[in-house]
This record gives C-alpha cells, structure tokens and sequence, in this order.
C-alpha cells in the first residue's frame, strides 16, 4: 500500500475534496448539504491512514490502528450531529474505500492491496456506525438531562421554607444542580428548615441520589443549621438515606407530604391558619 499511502500524506487536501465530491454522488444515500468543516475532519483522517497504512501489523481492533480508529469514530458522530443518517455514514466510508482502490497501481500488487483496504474499510464502516450510535446517545442523554434539570421543582412554600421535589432518574449533573438551587434558596432567605420530597424518584436509594443526598446535608450552610424534612420514602429509601445524611443534620421523614409541610412550618415558626379564622390577639376574639 505504500503508493496509496504516499498519495494520502503528499495530496491529502486534494483527495479530501475528491472524497466528498464522490460521496455527494453515491447512490447509496440521498445527499444534502455537506456540513460545515467536514473536508477538515475529511483531511485529517487521510493523513493519520496515509502515516498508518505503511504498518505491517494492520488488523482490526490492532493497536496499530487505533488513532485511524478513534477517527473514524468522531467521523461518525460528526456526521451525525450535521443530521447525515447511518446511510450517509456508510456510503462516507464507502466512497474512501472506492476513492483508495483507484490510487492502486495495475497487476497483483494493486489487487492485493485493494482486498486488504477493502478489508480494512468494512472495520471502519463498523467503528464509524458505532461512533454514530454514540453520539445518538449521548445527544437523547443530554436531552433527558435538561429536561430532567428545567423540569426538577424548586420551590419556596413560604419564604422561609424550601422544598426541592426529585423526579425521574436523574445522573449525578442534574442531582447537583436541583440541589444547589435548593441550596441558594436556604442560603438567600437564611432558612432553618428545607423540605427534600422523593415521591417522583424511580429509585431513592441510587448510590447517585444517595452521594447527593450526603453532598448537601454536609454542608457548611446546611449541617447542623437546617432542618431536613423528607418525604415520599419507601422503608428501603428511608433507611439509605438515614446512613446518607451527615450526622449533624437534624432530620424529620413524614409519611406525607402534608405532614411534611407541617412540620417544616413550624420548625420555621410558621403555621398554616384557615382563611377568615381569628387569631388569638383579634380583639374581635
């Protein structure tokens, strides 16, 4: 392959842009606009496999391979955030594999380096599906994160009382940020109590809630200052979040939510009076 290998190294940014105008052209996906900077990353690739190829140790999953590996692989996810499909994914790689065969010289040299770079090819088809898969993933993760993160109530009952309502499955990224909103909402009122309901988790005792959980009642602005009132556990839940919790932090586990309010109110002080009752100091009393 060293003809094929010389080629991609001395005219890269050539072949780059004959790559892309062949896969424009191939029938195996309906083309569309080509994404911005895609004949930079196209460039990119064909220097890193025109240094590679050279290698007599080319097989796939090989060590040798790895960096043309990991290109292939942002290729993919590349391509997929530009909104290309896996077919466009396949026809890419597609095309790469036509485009080399062409720089093969004639006879049984060229013929065997054509098989093996078609070889080669269908191993990066694979890695670069795969690297589509991922970024398809990671993009729908994302997703689920911000809604999970814009969706996660925070609220003040009453200005002197917080309540953080936890929903879902939320990772680590989101549990920080519900509870650091909780957390500023102690600290700019000067709480003394703080209502956590866990009614809307699909598991209480995920060592992720559960690492939060021990995160924010440690504290310096919550330990030993605000009274946790928590809500919506299962017996299960309520027993790993009594181990969670820093043991500085007082604590109340209501068996509802209105017994949660309750409680949190008067730990502020505070008290639920029916509209249109007299208070004790009504002189109409």
């Amino acid at each position: 392959m060293a003809a094929v290998s010389t080629a991609l190294v001395v005219r890269r940014d050539d072949m780059a842009r004959r790559w892309l105008a062949r896969w424009a052209s191939s029938p195996l996906w309906v083309s569309s606009a080509f994404p911005e900077g895609l004949e930079v990353v196209a460039s990119g690739l064909l220097e890193t496999l025109g240094t590679t190829l050279g290698d007599p140790d080319l097989v796939p999953g090989s060590a040798a391979l790895r960096e043309v590996d990991k290109r292939f692989a942002f290729l993919g996810g590349f391509l997929d955030a530009s909104g290309v499909g896996p077919s466009g994914v396949i026809a890419f790689v597609a095309t790469l594999r036509d485009l080399l065969a062409a720089e093969t010289p004639p006879g049984l040299d060229g013929a065997a380096a054509r098989a093996e770079f078609a070889r080669l090819a269908d191993w990066f088809m694979a890695v670069a599906a795969e690297g589509q898969t991922r970024s398809r993933e990671e993009a729908l993760a994302g997703r689920q994160r911000d809604a999970l993160e814009q969706g996660t109530p925070v609220v003040s009952l009453t200005p002197g009382v917080p309540a953080a309502f936890l929903v879902g499955e939320p990772d680590a990224k989101v549990l920080d940020t519900t509870l650091g909103r909780l957390l500023l909402a102690v600290v700019r009122v000067g709480a003394r109590v703080a209502i956590l309901d866990a009614t809307g988790l699909t598991q209480a005792d995920d060592p992720r809630v559960l690492c939060a959980i021990t995160s924010f009642s440690s504290h310096r602005k919550v330990a030993g200052r605000v009274k946790l009132v928590l809500v919506g556990l299962t017996r299960e839940g309520e027993r790993a979040w009594r181990a969670a919790i820093d043991a500085r932090c007082q604590t109340f586990f209501a068996d509802a939510f209105d017994q949660a309010v309750t409680v949190a109110l008067e730990a502020a002080s505070l008290a639920i009076v029916a509209r249109g009752a007299r208070q004790p100091d009504d002189p109409g009393a």
